[in-house]
């Protein structure tokens, strides 16, 4: 668990405890007081226990809680006992942190041991100064509290940055804590490393993950995935929208607001709206709802073809779960994403087209569970369709993986550090650029040798055993 930065203040009715929390599911907030003084926050992967010097309501229905996803602080109000109480040294947080059975110990100057074996086969976990304070039935109460520290200013540490736009600093530890799962570069020894080394690493990983006979063994019943292949996106009947030489899409459909214009038509939605029979670059009530909810920011990008670029390879992932689960998210569904996406899972960044696609050529063949060379063509020509069809096309899917990240315990936190971002950012998007990426994506003709693994030998092997 990981401590959080916090402060408090008081008034003369309350006391408020601020907490900087980022990237937590308000769902997952616990907090509550416990012997009129002891405050518990805990929300994955944050925990937090201090100590209040004086006495504060225990009913929960008392406290007031306000989390700003922006900053990412909660802030609590927790009523005094006695209102026009001074609580002493509210500023002194390492003091706050200590108990007061810690602190009454220290102040004697003869610290006792946590454990105290007294025999080969008893041993006694004292928990006061007072030897007799055991319950007259032998037992002893056991402090399951573990020590606790003021945080350094992460300010003064070196950073490794992760997530849209090389836009959050610090946020490792909340990574190894909760999508260790997901994200391979999470561990210390590789979130540290520079760019180049941790390509290296990246590669390293996915030649041990390649399976040559789970490889074989796909292609030589490749029978098995044929309606995966033969199913239909729900952009195949809008997929021949034309794009203007603006880049702008144009269709005989009405094109949809964005988030600017989203809030002042909520009202007007047809209640039908989700049960539409083709899916096109409207929006239905459900994504509208998404779409007001984002964070609203403005970007300066620092490398804006990254951007782009890194924008194909999350499509790519997304495109190929939703072709093998034909439509239907299933809970594995964020973790293939996450696999497939070295953007996701390694904060890769690529210095051509071409070396992004082979990666995600070689991640689709590594990790899920259907490894196809024909799949991987087919997810490509998804991620085509979804570009020719423009930005509006572009956001849909990006609201639907946010909508299958949010939903997974070690994936959401991955979901808030690219993908919200980019369902605000695509809205700006330059259509033009786009429509470039586009061109440039059909023009490219994928070849096996381009994943650096013998899949035409493998090819042999798998006919000869067919």
């Amino acid at each position: 668990m990981l401590q959080p930065k916090f402060r408090l203040s008081q008034d003369a009715h309350a006391v408020t405890l601020v907490l900087h929390v980022p990237f937590i599911r308000t769902q997952e907030i616990e907090l509550d007081v416990s012997d009129g003084n002891i405050i518990r926050f805990h929300a994955k992967p944050y925990f937090l226990r201090i100590h209040l010097p004086g006495r504060v309501a225990e009913e929960e229905e008392r406290h007031t809680a306000n989390y700003d996803i922006g900053s990412g602080e909660l802030t609590v109000r927790i009523p005094k006992e006695c209102p026009g109480e001074d609580f002493k040294d509210l500023d002194l947080l390492t003091k706050l942190l200590v108990s007061p059975k810690s602190n009454e110990a220290s102040s004697k100057g003869t610290p006792r041991p946590a454990i105290e074996v007294l025999g080969s086969d008893e041993v006694r976990l004292p928990d006061s100064d007072d030897e007799d304070s055991d319950d007259e039935d032998g037992s002893v109460d056991i402090d399951w509290s573990f020590p606790q520290s003021v945080p350094e200013d992460e300010k003064l540490l070196p950073q490794q940055t992760y997530g849209f736009n090389s836009a959050y600093a610090g946020v490792g530890p909340q990574l190894r804590e909760v999508a260790f799962e997901v994200v391979e570069c999470a561990s210390e020894e590789i979130f540290g490393l520079p760019k180049d080394k941790r390509t290296e690493q990246r590669r390293e990983m996915e030649d041990a993950s390649f399976d040559e006979d789970h490889y074989i063994a796909d292609l030589a019943n490749e029978q098995d995935i044929a309606h995966i292949f033969e199913w239909n996106p729900p952009w195949a009947d809008t997929s021949n929208t034309a794009i203007d030489q603006s880049g702008a899409a144009s269709s005989d459909t009405k094109t949809s607001p964005l988030l600017a214009d989203v809030t002042s038509q909520m009202d007007n939605l047809s209640l039908n709206s989700e049960t539409k029979s083709e899916w096109d670059s409207t929006f239905t009530e459900k994504e509208n709802r998404a779409l007001t909810l984002l964070p609203k920011k403005e970007y300066i990008l620092h490398d804006k073809r990254a951007t782009y670029l890194s924008l194909i390879d999350i499509l790519f992932a997304y495109c190929y779960d939703l072709r093998t689960t034909e439509g239907e998210h299933t809970v594995e569904s964020a973790w293939t994403i996450c696999k497939i996406s070295s953007t996701l899972c390694w904060d890769a960044r690529f210095p051509s087209l071409p070396s992004l696609l082979a990666t995600s050529f070689r991640r689709s063949l590594a990790y899920p569970l259907y490894r196809s060379w024909r799949l991987s063509l087919l997810v490509l020509d998804d991620v085509r369709s979804v570009l020719k069809l423009g930005k509006r096309a572009v956001l849909k899917c990006l609201l639907d993986m946010k909508e299958v990240m949010d939903r997974h315990e070690a994936a959401y936190l991955v979901g808030r550090l690219w993908v919200d971002d980019y369902c605000v950012w695509v809205q700006s998007a330059s259509d033009k650029r786009l429509r470039s990426l586009y061109d440039d994506v059909t023009k490219i003709r994928m070849v096996k040798s381009m994943t650096d693994w013998p899949l035409n030998d493998l090819d042999e092997i798998a006919k000869m055993d067919s």
